[in-house]
């Protein structure tokens, strides 16, 4: 599937394409053209550990609990000058 033109993701649509195989077609395309061809990669390997967190706890809620509580801290770091 190559989709070229102003308008491809509404052509895309058209033709039921999804968004995300339109624009990898147009990355594939655009670096086809420009002639330089990519280094191969070495693996990754990513071994996951276990948190010993219990059931209902949401370890991607972390981060956003520490934005929360810097935010809390700088404000009344702050607010007693």
């Amino acid at each position: 599937m190559m989709i070229s033109g102003r308008n491809s993701p509404k052509k895309a649509g058209q033709k039921g394409h999804s968004f995300k195989a339109v624009v990898n077609d147009l990355l594939r395309a655009g670096i086809a053209a420009s002639g330089e061809s990519l280094p191969p990669r070495n693996r990754v390997k990513v071994t996951a550990k276990p948190l010993g967190l219990r059931a209902g706890h949401d370890s991607g809620k972390f981060n956003q609990l520490v934005d929360e509580l810097e935010a809390e801290a700088f404000l009344n770091q702050h607010s007693a000058r």
